[in-house]
């Protein structure tokens, strides 16, 4: 049979797995799958506030012809809300939120001042890198205090660029590598 879903908001993250498990007679495993990962996110959100707390955290994406900051739908719901509820910075909350993305221009980098965790994403051209290599010797990337703090972490686009369940919990992985000594 063919089967049609509808790619909105946190339907991708969540909604999927159940449909799986319908259009394969497997609703029980669905269910069960889906209650481990939100097991999952619960010891983390728990592992996150005494570690993180209000801390902010951001997510930015270096393309070869853009940068982006990421909102709280989509990819980086794990992030936020339906994730691990993590604060986003002011930037994001002003830009980006209610959204998957906004593209920045390099002079809104000041603007990331308050976020003291930056996970990064370069996209896998020789472009992005280098891009992102020029982004790293400019003065207004490096007085970010994530920056000096060395609070920022690259992330594998392939991943993080991503929705799903499996996705979700290698990011989950990440943020925890990450912000959880």
């Amino acid at each position: 049979p063919t089967v049609v879903v509808n790619e909105t908001d946190s339907y991708i993250a969540n909604r999927w797995v159940f449909d799986l498990g319908v259009v394969l007679g497997l609703e029980e495993e669905a269910a069960a799958r889906w209650a481990e990962y939100q097991e999952k996110l619960a010891v983390a959100r728990a592992q996150l506030e005494e570690t993180v707390g209000d801390d902010e955290v951001g997510l930015f994406r270096v393309r070869s012809r853009e940068f982006r900051i990421y909102g709280n739908v989509g990819y980086t719901s794990v992030l936020y809300n339906e994730g691990v509820g993590l604060t986003p910075p002011k930037l994001t909350r002003e830009l980006a939120w209610g959204k998957y993305n906004e593209s920045v221009s390099l002079e809104v980098l000041p603007r990331l001042a308050d976020a003291e965790h930056l996970f990064i994403s370069v996209d896998g051209d020789a472009d992005a890198a280098r891009v992102f290599s020029e982004v790293e010797k400019n003065p207004l990337w490096q007085r970010l205090p994530a920056v000096q703090a060395g609070r920022v972490y690259p992330v594998d686009r392939r991943v993080w660029m991503n929705d799903g369940l499996l996705a979700n919990e290698q990011k989950l992985r990440d943020i925890l590598d990450a912000l959880v000594p």
